[in-house]
């Protein structure tokens, strides 16, 4: 147990009605023997199985479908389901989700991207089963500081974007865009931000270049230059859209909300206002982040060169990494700057002996 649709057929062939008898008791089953829903698996469900998870609240949309928090009917605990239903394009998101499910089983175990707990098709319904987090970037940004505080320290929020850094590098490293950073697809969980959202993302590990063409964009504020007039994007534009999450960081962290006329957040659509973005950068170059370390000029040009109207100009985030690290290894949780070197085979080096060996 639990027995095949095949298997219950034949046992079932000499009922009245086989067909139906055996399908119902291949739903049932599946109450006193249930799937595992915590491994990764994908589970292929029968249209009249029941669905051991039940709907406690919605948590918003995605790039593709809805989300919600579910209850797992056996175990108690809760999660976060994406879910969506196919229509008369059925084969087209049949497509997406199993995609889906490819890029996140391919960036696997990396602390800053959020991993998968099970995936289902049930007749046309498609759904991911994921980790419930605390709340997104944006929640966390909207805050007043007092109330932000209790969700995370002014330092560890600091500390995350050389985090962020370090999760987009891993994607592109393993061939994945993610094409739609922004703060609402970054997760607090357990203390640690982490990336999700893959709905839009592409493996290119196996094309030549990086640049490919798409009709899906992405979310406009954050857009680079060249995504928003139709031209092949490459890894160069995540990193523009990653540079407008850092500095919207930061501008919280200077004291300003979001919906302050001097913030950072102020400047969006961003790709329509980079003088104004030059001139806000200069404007804050100088000011101190209230009892925390400034982040140095290197680290600031690194930022300043991230959003360049040029992708050929933006740098790489292997060279934006070391840039961080190197003046400001404080700036990275112990995960992931652990993760990065072994992978690169230089734990145990010297952070200024790592910058000739990226």
């Amino acid at each position: 147990m639990p027995l095949p649709m095949n298997q219950l057929q034949d046992i079932f062939k000499g009922h009245r009605d086989p067909g139906r008898t055996a399908e119902q008791f291949y739903g049932e089953q599946f109450r006193w023997f249930p799937r595992s829903w915590t491994s990764g698996l994908h589970h292929d469900m029968h249209r009249l199985e029941a669905l051991p998870l039940r709907p406690i609240r919605s948590l918003g949309y995605g790039s593709q479908g809805s989300i919600d928090e579910v209850e797992l009917s056996h175990t108690r605990e809760r999660y976060a389901r994406k879910k969506w239903f196919a229509g008369t394009n059925s084969e087209k998101i049949k497509e997406q989700f199993f995609e889906e499910v490819k890029i996140i089983k391919k960036l696997a175990g990396h602390p800053h991207v959020l991993g998968l707990l099970a995936s289902y098709t049930r007749d046309r319904e498609f759904g991911l089963l994921l980790p419930l987090a605390d709340c997104d970037l944006w929640q966390i940004l909207t805050m007043d500081p007092s109330e932000r505080k209790e969700f995370i320290s002014d330092e560890n929020l600091l500390r995350s974007q050389g985090c962020l850094i370090s999760g987009l590098m891993f994607m592109h490293e393993r061939g994945i865009k993610h094409k739609d950073v922004k703060p609402q697809n970054i997760l607090l969980r357990q203390g640690y931000l982490q990336y999700t959202d893959f709905g839009l993302s592409r493996d290119i590990s196996e094309l030549s270049q990086s640049a490919t063409d798409s009709a899906d964009r992405g979310t406009f504020k954050y857009m680079a230059p060249e995504v928003t007039v139709y031209q092949s994007r490459g890894r160069a534009a995540d990193v523009f859209s990653l540079g407008c999450v850092l500095l919207e960081i930061q501008s919280v962290l200077f004291g300003f909300s979001v919906d302050d006329t001097h913030s950072f957040s102020a400047l969006g659509p961003f790709h329509q206002n980079l003088s104004r973005i030059w001139s806000w950068i200069d404007y804050t170059s100088d000011l101190p982040i209230p009892n925390l370390t400034i982040l140095d000029s290197d680290s600031k040009d690194a930022l300043r060169a991230m959003l360049s109207q040029n992708p050929d100009d933006r740098p790489t985030l292997d060279f934006v990494f070391v840039k961080t690290i190197v003046r400001g290894p404080g700036l990275f949780c112990v995960k992931c700057i652990h993760q990065a070197l072994v992978q690169r085979g230089l734990h145990g080096m010297s952070p200024r002996s790592w910058v000739a060996l990226f």
